[in-house]
């Protein structure tokens, strides 16, 4: 991506309504992923009993990945604006893609660990949609 000095100004109100938006997309995949990966450790945890009670040796590895939650970000984005007295708020083009576009640095990385778990992740992931149109 190539570096720009280009600054924009936006309501405080337009870029709130924005982020919030995407917390809530962000909040969905993550929903998904947890509810995924219950779903993956219990089946998992299940085989293990399984072979123990049939006096298997076994490794207690399970090589499941957590899912992956990066809320805190928007919150703390979303929580310094709303205690801003500006109207209106000044944005890079970097933070105009984190904010606006929801392409965060880390957004590939939360997408690739989540899609394993979550359908949306998945999609977002493979389609090149909003979530998952970096280019890492």
């Amino acid at each position: 991506m190539t570096r720009t000095s280009l600054q924009t100004r936006i309501p405080k109100a337009v870029l709130l309504d924005k982020l919030r938006a995407n917390r809530i997309e962000h909040v969905q995949i993550v929903k998904e992923a947890r509810e995924g990966y219950l779903q993956a450790a219990k089946k998992a945890l299940r085989k293990k009993l399984k072979e123990l009670a049939d006096g298997r040796v076994t490794s207690l590895s399970f090589g499941l990945t957590l899912p992956s939650d990066r809320t805190a970000d928007f919150d703390a984005i979303i929580g310094m604006l709303e205690m801003s007295s500006d109207t209106e708020v000044t944005l890079d083009i970097e933070d105009f893609h984190k904010f606006v576009e929801n392409k965060w640095d880390w957004t590939h990385s939360f997408l690739l660990s989540n899609s394993v778990y979550s359908a949306t992740a998945h999609h977002c992931l493979s389609s090149d949609t909003d979530l998952g149109a970096n280019d890492f």
